[in-house]
């Protein structure tokens, strides 16, 4: 099983390509909740943004795009090594 990495605005963004995320809103909202810790209703409404609109994305990168994303880390030995 993959350790878990912390998820950084970079890491964030590119977990976001493998969604069709496009609205500013929920972008900066989970920015809000994944990178600085806020709570999921806090981030949305901070936003403009439904909680329904935010929770399927949170489902979808903590249950399948960020376990991917830390058994990669994992692979390629990310866990804060530096690669040459």
């Amino acid at each position: 099983m993959p350790r878990p990495y912390p998820i950084t605005e970079a890491s964030l963004d590119l977990m976001l390509t493998q969604t069709r995320v496009s609205s500013p809103g929920i972008r900066a909202a989970l920015q809000d909740h994944f990178v600085r810790g806020l709570p999921q209703n806090e981030a949305a409404a901070r936003h403009g943004v439904a909680p329904q609109q935010l929770n399927p994305v949170v489902r979808k990168i903590r249950s399948k795009i960020k376990p991917a994303f830390d058994a990669y880390a994992d692979l390629v030995g990310a866990g804060g090594a530096s690669q040459p």
